[in-house]
C-alpha cells in the first residue's frame, strides 16, 4: 500500500487501485480472502481514497469489485 500512496503522493494521477492480493505480514488481519492488511496499509489506503482514488478489492475478474471500504471496519 505504501508504494502505491507514494507514487499518488508524488503527483502520479490514478483513478483507480486494485488490492487483490495481500499475504500476512506483521500486524496484518485478514478483511476477506487473500488480503491481510495492518494499520498502517489502512491509513494509507484512506490517504489514497481521500486523494480521490477509487479503491476496490477483487481478487480475479468474475469477483464483485467492490470498494474495499466495504470491508474495513
Amino acid at each position: 500500500m505504501r508504494d502505491m500512496r507514494e507514487l499518488i503522493d508524488g503527483g502520479v494521477k490514478l483513478d483507480r487501485v486494485n488490492v487483490g492480493n495481500v499475504a500476512p505480514h506483521e500486524g496484518a488481519k485478514s478483511i476477506k480472502a487473500s488480503v491481510y492488511l495492518n494499520e498502517q496499509d489502512e491509513v494509507d489506503i484512506k490517504t489514497m481514497i481521500n486523494a480521490g482514488v477509487e479503491v476496490t478489492a477483487q481478487m480475479v475478474p468474475t469477483e464483485s469489485d467492490a470498494s474495499i471500504t466495504t470491508f474495513l471496519k
